[in-house]
């Protein structure tokens, strides 16, 4: 039995708003392409949120008795066609619940809006208390889409304000080198919402939402060597081709072009992982890593005027906002260093010094937090260190008891150290926060929760999911959303397999 109230008009879950009177889904205000049956199966499913709804009970609500259909056929390409709109997996659902051979759940939960309800004449209401009740319902609405646009409003002037007084900031700052020339600049701030990721053929991004990844464009060569995003959000640079060059391709994909002109290297050389410098700085740069037959070297780009300027041997180099640019030894060996840097006068300021011993790939705290000559001096195989996004605690993996496990101590001085895997781990990540830290045993992910009050704290590990892509790496080989609830890896697959797909009732997808 269907017992909806017929007073809703509007659905609200998650970043999706449902306009039941409209026959449309919107995502953040924009609308979102979905056919009439899987939009009757939402609406459906939303109007009983946390019940199950069964596959009996969806038949005679979407498909009326004299309409002859294979409904389990049709049921499930309905199913399928709203998770591909909402973003969501069968696997592991945040709106649709699969329950095999019984029905579907609707998991999120719903804010409604009312609309009155339409009477039969006979009941002796007047058609004006039908209209009142419609226009009273259209000035709840349109007092929520006022409200939402005044939110907005707010967020961009304290946004505006935030970044006027970095402006004021750098400004009021005293220069070394006499007055600077007047500059001006506007940027659109990244949205964070995507993860840029480089497959032998194609550069892609995927939405944090765990959405399919998108094709931004394909590789000008064989491998990918690396990229990041623009400070702007608008376009990634990465290293492709061979010999290896810089191309830069729009967020929102295209053509990929060459970004810069590398010809001044020698033969033989191959650039690799450009990263660009804070839209700060005193002009638009990047600094990569050029890595030639006899030595790795740390190279800066001003993109403004051409002046290439070398800050020694080095590799994996990352800009860091205490003012220094951390850098590997070379590729071929590890130990970190850390080269101070003004990013107002794109010139070092000091002398490198060793932050870290046999140790590879640099990672920052979300400050740039570092301190003090070699991190933890030790006679074991210490690797794969992730800061805590505070910087209060470095998570590492050590052999110190015969077997790689995940240890984590205080940062920088190495105290209050505590061991978190108990039967071999690698592969430690933070969560967003700070309070989950992530590690890999085996072919399991495990996750402990972190107090970091005065003294550290640890709970038992938990088993999250398990996959053969985590391989044996000590370093991570997956990443997590910031809400530490999604994750992305990459997973091998066999290319040489033949698939055949098979589509049943194929009419029932061009019906509409």
């Amino acid at each position: 039995m269907w017992d909806e109230p017929q007073t809703i008009r509007v659905v609200c879950f998650g970043t999706f708003e449902l306009d039941l009177a409209a026959g449309e889904l919107c995502k953040k205000g924009l609308k979102v392409r979905l056919q009439d049956q899987p939009f009757e199966l939402l609406a459906a499913l939303a109007a009983r949120p946390g019940e199950v709804v069964t596959r009996e009970e969806l038949k005679d609500k979407l498909w009326p008795s004299d309409t002859y259909v294979d409904f389990d056929c049709s049921l499930n390409t309905a199913a399928s066609k709203l998770r591909d709109a909402l973003g969501d997996s069968a696997s592991s659902p945040r709106f649709i619940e699969t329950l095999p051979r019984r029905g579907y759940r609707f998991l999120a939960s719903v804010e409604t809006v009312g609309e009155a309800a339409d009477r039969d004449e006979s009941s002796g209401v007047a058609a004006d208390a039908s209209r009142d009740g419609r226009e009273s319902t259209s000035h709840e609405f349109e007092q929520r889409q006022r409200f939402l646009c005044f939110a907005l409003a707010v967020t961009a002037a304290v946004a505006i304000v935030a970044v006027g007084l970095l402006v004021f900031q750098w400004l009021d700052q005293p220069s070394a080198t006499g007055a600077m020339a007047l500059r001006k600049f506007s940027f659109t701030p990244p949205d964070s919402e995507f993860i840029g990721l480089g497959t032998d053929k194609e550069l892609k991004k995927i939405s944090v939402e765990g959405a399919a990844a998108i094709t931004l464009s394909e590789l000008p060569g064989k491998l990918y060597f690396g990229g990041s995003w623009s400070p702007d959000g608008d376009s990634i640079v990465f290293a492709s081709d061979s010999p290896e060059q810089f191309y830069e391709v729009p967020a929102g994909g295209g053509s990929p072009e060459l970004f810069l002109d590398l010809e001044e290297s020698e033969g033989g050389t191959q650039v690799l992982n450009p990263e660009f410098l804070p839209s700060e700085a005193a002009a638009r740069s990047v600094v990569f890593a050029e890595d030639s037959r006899s030595d790795t070297e740390v190279v800066l780009k001003n993109l403004e005027t051409g002046a290439r300027l070398s800050l020694g041997t080095g590799a994996f180099p990352r800009h860091s906002s205490t003012g220094h640019i951390v850098y590997q030894t070379n590729y071929r060996e590890g130990g970190l260093w850390a080269l101070p840097f003004s990013i107002k006068t794109l010139q070092p300021t000091g002398e490198a010094f060793p932050i870290a011993q046999s140790v590879r790939f640099p990672s920052l705290a979300d400050d740039g937090r570092f301190e003090g000559p070699p991190l933890f001096a030790t006679e074991y195989v210490e690797k794969a260190a992730k800061l805590s996004p505070d910087g209060r605690y470095v998570a590492y993996v050590s052999d110190e008891s015969g077997i790689f496990e995940v240890y984590v101590q205080r940062f920088p001085d190495g105290g209050e150290k505590l061991q978190i895997s108990v039967s071999g781990g690698r592969q430690p990540r933070w969560s967003r926060d700070g309070a989950e830290l992530f590690f890999v045993e085996d072919d399991a992910l495990m996750v402990v929760q972190v107090g970091q009050g005065e003294r550290l704290s640890v709970s038992a590990p938990d088993l999250l999911f398990r996959s053969a892509a985590f391989g044996t790496s000590p370093h991570a080989h997956y990443n997590v959303s910031s809400d530490g609830r999604r994750f992305i890896l990459a997973e091998y697959t066999d290319r040489n397999s033949t698939r055949i797909r098979v589509v049943q009732n194929w009419y029932e997808e061009f019906r509409d």
